[in-house]
């Protein structure tokens, strides 16, 4: 018997992989919105230190590439989390 702290009715329990496609659609989206942001900021910043366009270019993307991968392995921690927190089936 698996102990929970809310019982769910039989078959409204959601399955590991309808909370992780839940979570991944709605990471993705703000790990865009984020990695855009990430960009935006920093393209400002390093233009007031760089004058040459393709540095910034450069560096600002890799900062909108960790900001990214920095959002999805936390949304897909967070779908872990909820997974197992809800006591999802298999």
């Amino acid at each position: 018997m698996r102990s929970t702290w809310y019982v769910y009715p039989k078959g409204a329990c959601p399955t590991n992989e309808a909370v992780l496609r839940l979570v991944a659609s709605i990471g993705a989206l703000f790990s865009l919105l984020a990695s855009a942001m990430a960009f935006l900021i920093s393209w400002q910043e390093y233009s007031h230190h760089f004058h040459d366009r393709k540095r910034v270019l450069r560096l600002s993307l890799r900062t909108a590439a960790v900001a990214f991968l920095f959002f999805v392995a936390l949304s897909v921690l967070a779908a872990l989390a909820l997974s197992r927190m809800m006591g999802a089936r298999e």
